[in-house]
């Protein structure tokens, strides 16, 4: 993975943030677009990017919403395209011991679009009933919801009541779902919940600042479930949010933290509660990873004609097992392999880690018996 140390983290954050405020302007942000929108996630791992990473590559107005280090990439067998750059995405590894603080590590990722010999996306599975989701969302948030209203919508904090139009009288079931999913995420932010510094807001800087939290959060909770994002609700805020982002480019981050906090909280709460009554309907749909440890050292030995081997005891910590054996990769053999399929192998390799069972069919054999004494080199 193509990955070094970044040296500010507004840096980053700046750039994100001078990004969004064009688009706001342009009317192509991410929060004013119509229709249903997908979380960006990395094929390869299955994992979903979070916060400001996740904003960021939905800016880039992709279709696809897979995306993949170079090295996946590489190891899946799919190349770039001529002419194709990476989009950067911050993390924070955790502090090691004797480390006084961390330090982010900028990656680069590329979209399924920007690769040759990508297979299609997987089909997502079907998901619950929006209008039934959203009903038990409202009905186990503790809130009060009366629906006495025609056409707005609004939430009155002192009492702790969304009010809301009844759902026959909205354009669409999509759009009580969208108003209905925006004031729970802005009841999200009381005292009792997620306490927002924002959610008192005075001023109009600092009610903007609450109105972007509560719009990107409806953005990522739309996408989650499968609905159509409308983005009519603040039409008048995206000028206001552009400026903000200009003269405070940092603050972007918090604001797009909290209201991945408010999704992720409300997501994992959906599936404790399924769990405990034995459902399975509102679990968060995760795709399977693509690149199997099996998979990787096939596709490793494919690329290397030889592969050095040993099965005496001072190497039984580095071994994982395949078909059956119990492999042995020497320390000399580690480093070139994690260049090949990232830090697989060297996760494996960990001295303190278990072996390692490959789950993919392997399509010819690499080993017939497994080498006897001393180290064992072979030959493709």
């Amino acid at each position: 993975m193509s990955a070094q140390p970044e040296k500010s983290k507004q840096h980053f954050n700046a750039r994100v943030a001078k990004k969004l405020a064009q688009q706001l302007r342009d009317g192509s942000a991410p929060m004013q677009r119509l229709g249903v929108q997908d979380i960006p996630y990395n094929p390869a791992t299955g994992r979903t990017f979070h916060g400001i990473n996740a904003l960021n590559l939905m800016m880039q107005g992709r279709k696809d919403d897979r995306w993949f280090t170079f090295d996946d990439a590489n190891l899946n067998g799919y190349k770039v395209k001529p002419g194709e750059k990476a989009t950067p995405v911050q993390y924070w590894p955790k502090k090691r011991p004797g480390e006084t603080m961390n330090r982010a590590i900028t990656a680069y990722v590329f979209n399924a679009e920007q690769l040759d010999r990508v297979p299609p996306p997987t089909r997502k599975p079907e998901r619950q009933d929006p209008m039934e989701r959203v009903g038990e969302l409202l009905r186990n948030s503790g809130m009060t919801i009366v629906h006495d209203q025609t056409e707005r919508s609004f939430y009155a904090p002192r009492k702790d009541e969304i009010h809301l139009p009844k759902p026959e009288s909205c354009a669409s079931p999509e759009k009580y779902c969208e108003m209905a999913i925006y004031e729970y995420f802005k009841a999200s932010g009381h005292p009792s919940r997620q306490d927002r510094e924002t959610f008192n807001a005075v001023g109009a800087a600092d009610r903007a600042k609450e109105e972007l939290v509560c719009a990107v959060a409806t953005m990522m909770y739309c996408a989650e479930i499968g609905i159509p994002h409308d983005p009519t609700r603040n039409p008048d805020l995206a000028l206001d949010w552009a400026k903000s982002m200009e003269h405070h480019p940092f603050e972007l981050s918090q604001s797009v933290r909290d209201a991945d906090n408010a999704v992720w909280g409300t997501l994992r709460q959906e599936q404790a509660r399924d769990i405990a009554l034995g459902l399975r309907h509102n679990e968060v749909w995760r795709p399977v990873p693509e690149t199997s440890p099996t998979v990787a050292v096939e596709s490793f030995l494919n690329r290397n004609a030889t592969l050095e081997l040993a099965d005496t005891e001072p190497w039984k910590t580095h071994g994982f097992e395949y078909q059956g054996q119990q492999l042995y990769a020497l320390p000399d053999t580690e480093s070139v392999m994690s260049k090949q399929i990232g830090k697989r192998i060297r996760r494996w390799s960990r001295p303190e880690s278990k072996p390692m069972t490959g789950t993919a069919t392997p399509t010819t054999s690499l080993w017939n018996t497994p080498p006897s004494t001393g180290r064992t080199a072979r030959s493709d």
